[in-house]
């Protein structure tokens, strides 16, 4: 054994045979601002991805209220003066029953999106979010509130596991865009919370009721997942979705062929 002294460092792209590989094939070239993996050489522009997640962001907003709605409602309906009283077996329920059916929903989730598409699948969850802020602005029982909160947990669930914003945004974006998603939703929780020191429940949910109506509009100014169109072999309305998504000098030709790959 050789004194440590002695000892020589060994590179490890010595070790690679000399007549099979070449360095510029295992490293990026000077000034390279593509995908690795692609050679895409033109950077996704952003401004547009934002853009295209707008519907999921406006949701995660109204995900954050409709969680922070219960600590407003429970302690308005317990007052002398309330619209209508309440239990507190009443109030456990109306605080609990979000969650009734979306360990159901979360399963079924995934297959349809596959099936219909996240985009779509986004567009379908604004509808609870709608029709729930609906129900609270003309509840006059505890029962209406019930109904309201059982929709709540069909968006919830469809929102926590939609895979739109990792198949919409480039690989440089995807972290950003993910992380903001929570942020978002402790901003719609503080919101409503905020709102609450000044409106009664009902007043509440007659502005709420705007964010997922917006979503769902915004929604027709996003285009599909790639990966999606890809999956159904629709080819080229994958191409024009990356190029609404990159902007039109990045080379969506190269991406779908990258995803034709991969499936």
């Amino acid at each position: 054994m050789y004194p440590k002294d002695k000892q020589k460092k060994i590179s490890l792209v010595s070790l690679l045979p000399k007549k099979q590989y070449k360095l510029s094939s295992v490293l990026p070239e000077p000034g390279y601002r593509g995908n690795l993996s692609g050679g895409n050489t033109v950077h996704p522009r952003i401004y547009t991805q934002i853009i295209a997640l707008l519907p999921v962001y406006l949701l995660q907003i109204s995900y954050g209220m409709n969680s922070g709605f219960p600590a407003i409602l429970t302690p308005q309906l317990r007052e002398d003066c309330s619209e209508f009283s309440i239990t507190a077996d009443q109030e456990s329920w109306i605080v609990s029953l979000d969650n009734l059916l979306t360990p159901v929903i979360c399963l079924l989730s995934g297959p349809l999106q596959q099936a219909f598409g996240p985009r779509t699948m986004l567009m379908v969850a604004c509808l609870p979010y709608t029709v729930s802020w609906l129900l609270v602005s003309f509840a006059n029982n505890h029962h209406t509130i019930y109904i309201s909160r059982v929709m709540v947990g069909f968006s919830h669930a469809l929102l926590s596991t939609t895979v739109y914003t990792i198949e919409v945004s480039s690989i440089e974006m995807r972290g950003t865009c993910s992380v903001l998603e929570s942020v978002l939703r402790c901003v719609g929780c503080v919101l409503v919370y905020t709102l609450g020191l000044f409106y009664r429940w009902q007043s509440i949910a007659n502005v709420s009721i705007v964010i997922p109506i917006f979503a769902f509009l915004c929604s027709f100014l996003s285009p599909e997942s790639p990966y999606y169109l890809v999956s159904k072999q629709k080819y080229v309305q994958a191409e024009d979705s990356l190029t609404r998504l990159y902007g039109p000098e990045y080379e969506s030709w190269r991406e779908v062929g990258l995803l034709r790959k991969v499936r």
